[in-house]
């Protein structure tokens, strides 16, 4: 029952998320984009790995703080960039897109690592170089601030568990009650991690910073579950976020995974029965919208309801198809 609880809060998240921005290229999204800035983006590769870099920086700013100001305060930037650098003539656009890229780039590491209160003026700070033993870095880590941001962008499994960390903070973050509770503790976290990772050898940073973060990912679970036990919540928040309270049987980082990688699939399910509805809701010559969602369901329908159903979700495909279709009809309206 609380993994099903957690598959269907996951999967509202997923209803009402809609487009995200491109940030790498070539793909679909980039196939079909019509905006002078998101063509750039695809079609140049270092702006697409600049766009990479800053993305990266955001999902970590978005672990120690207020994910609703942040949020909000990255698609007004999105926004600016956008009106601003369309404005400009073709040969102009690339460099008005990196410009405004590098520009975010310094805001985000400043919130990660505040500059001194002398330092008027936000300047792109250059990577940290590594010591002569350091392992060749991955291209687009060269930039991770700290010993243990480098050693889990260099990492995929680390960076695996980092993703699926992220996500369920930022799900967390959803309950108006506790937020700045969370994020306080989150913020004492982080330190935690990295004063005790950070001091162990190269050999045992790995293993350390695996365990904390699996651990973690348990205490987000059992603190986005305590929503359904009103009584004395505040007490078992406490006693959740210091780590006093084991996970129930069945609610272990892996098994928690494992349902979140279903959630992830059914991510990618949902954003290509957007295009398939988008593209024949534009293209359907129906007398009214009765007729348009009949056209819509018999072309996008199946392939979705198929897809769910090999998830075992196929109980959740007509309800959740029936808002994508009416959330798309509204959008093209």
């Amino acid at each position: 029952m609380t993994k099903t609880r957690l598959i269907l809060s996951w999967l509202t998240i997923i209803i009402f998320s809609g487009e995200r921005e491109a940030v790498a290229a070539p793909s679909a999204a980039c196939a079909e984009a019509h905006e002078s800035v998101v063509i750039a983006l695809c079609s140049d590769p270092k702006l697409s790995r600049l766009n990479r870099e800053m993305h990266e920086l955001y999902r970590r700013v978005l672990l120690v703080g207020d994910r609703r100001s942040l949020t909000a305060e990255q698609g007004s930037w999105v926004a600016e960039r956008n009106r601003t650098c369309a404005k400009k003539q073709s040969a102009e656009i690339g460099p008005c897109v990196a410009q405004a890229i590098n520009e975010r780039i310094a805001v985000l590491r400043n919130a990660l690592e505040p500059a001194p209160a002398t330092s008027a003026k936000l300047e792109v700070i250059s990577p940290p170089t590594p010591p002569a033993s350091a392992p060749k870095q991955n291209a687009d880590c060269t930039n991770a601030i700290g010993v243990i941001d480098r050693v889990i962008c260099n990492d995929a499994t680390l960076s695996h568990w980092e993703d699926r960390l992220g996500k369920l903070y930022q799900q967390a973050l959803n309950d108006p009650s506790f937020r700045k509770v969370l994020v306080d503790d989150q913020q004492r976290w982080v330190g935690e991690r990295t004063g005790t990772c950070g001091a162990q050898s190269s050999t045992k940073i790995t293993d350390c910073v695996l365990q904390m973060t699996k651990r973690r990912i348990e205490e987000f679970v059992q603190f986005i579950i305590s929503r359904d036990e009103p009584q004395d919540r505040s007490t078992k928040i406490e006693k959740i976020l210091s780590g006093k309270t084991p996970p129930p049987p069945g609610l272990d980082a892996d098994a928690i995974d494992r349902e979140s990688a279903r959630t992830d699939q059914s991510e990618l399910i949902f954003a290509d029965a957007r295009t398939c509805i988008r593209k024949n809701v534009g293209s359907s010559e129906a007398a009214d919208e009765k007729q348009a969602v009949a056209v819509v369901s018999a072309t996008c329908f199946p392939d979705f309801s198929s897809r769910m159903s090999a998830l075992d979700l196929g109980t959740l495909a007509k309800p959740s198809f029936d808002m994508l279709v009416h959330q798309e009809l509204g959008a093209s309206k």
